[in-house]
C-alpha cells in the first residue's frame, strides 16, 4: 500500500504531462474580417384587407372584383386557408391588380348577416342555417353603374394557392372583357344617357 501511495502522485503527474503536450504558443493569425451587414430581409408582401363595409365601394371606383372570405376564428380549416393559399406569392401578387379583398367572421352579427344575405343557405325544419366556413365569393362590380354587384364565383372549402391564383387570373380577364364590352354597347350607352 505504502508503495502505491508514492507511485500514485507520480503517475498522476506523467498523465497530467502527456496531456499538456507541446505548450509553445499558436502563431498569431490576423482576426476575421468583421461580417458585411446584410440587408435587412423585406416582409413578405401581404393581402391588404379592406374593411367590409367599405369594399364594394372601393371596388366600385375602379370597376375592380371583390373577393370576400367568410370564417370563423374556431374553424381549423379557415386556419390553413389563410396560412396556405391566402399568404401565397402568386394569390397576394394577383390580389394587388383588380381586386379589393375584405373578410368577415360568420361569428359575428355583420359576418352571419352578409352571408345569409349573399349565399341565402337553406333553412332546416327547424329555421336553422348551416353556415360553411371557410367560403370565398367573388362579386363583380362596375364604376359606370353604381351599386351593381354580381355574384359570380361561391367556393366553400380550403382552394389550393394554384387553384384560387389561376381563377383570380381568369376572372379578372373575363371581367375587364366584360366590363369593356358593356360600355361599348350601343344599348348601354343611350340608357345611360336617358337617365342622366
Amino acid at each position: 500500500m505504502n508503495k502505491l501511495k508514492l507511485f500514485l502522485p507520480v503517475l498522476l503527474s506523467c498523465f497530467a504531462l502527456s496531456c499538456a503536450g507541446d505548450t509553445k504558443p499558436e502563431p498569431q493569425t490576423a482576426p476575421a474580417p468583421k461580417a458585411q451587414p446584410t440587408p435587412e430581409a423585406k416582409p413578405a408582401p401581404v393581402i391588404e384587407w379592406v374593411d367590409y363595409s367599405k369594399a364594394f365601394k372601393t371596388a366600385e371606383a375602379n370597376s375592380d372584383l371583390v373577393m370576400v372570405v367568410f370564417y370563423s376564428k374556431t374553424c381549423g380549416h379557415c386556419d390553413m386557408y389563410a396560412e396556405m393559399s391566402l399568404t401565397d406569392e402568386c394569390v397576394v401578387k394577383e390580389s394587388k391588380d383588380g381586386f379589393v379583398f375584405t373578410k368577415l367572421d360568420v361569428e359575428t352579427k355583420e359576418g352571419q348577416k352578409a352571408y345569409l344575405e349573399w349565399l341565402q343557405p337553406e333553412a332546416n325544419e327547424n329555421n336553422e342555417y348551416s353556415i360553411a366556413v371557410p367560403t370565398t365569393m367573388i362579386v363583380a362590380t362596375i364604376k359606370e353603374v353604381p351599386d351593381f354587384n354580381l355574384l359570380l364565383v361561391k367556393a366553400s372549402g380550403v382552394i389550393a394557392p394554384d387553384s384560387l391564383c389561376g381563377a383570380m387570373k381568369k376572372l379578372r380577364a373575363a371581367h375587364r372583357d366584360a366590363v369593356e364590352g358593356i360600355l361599348a354597347d350601343p344599348d348601354f350607352k343611350k340608357a345611360r344617357e336617358n337617365s342622366k
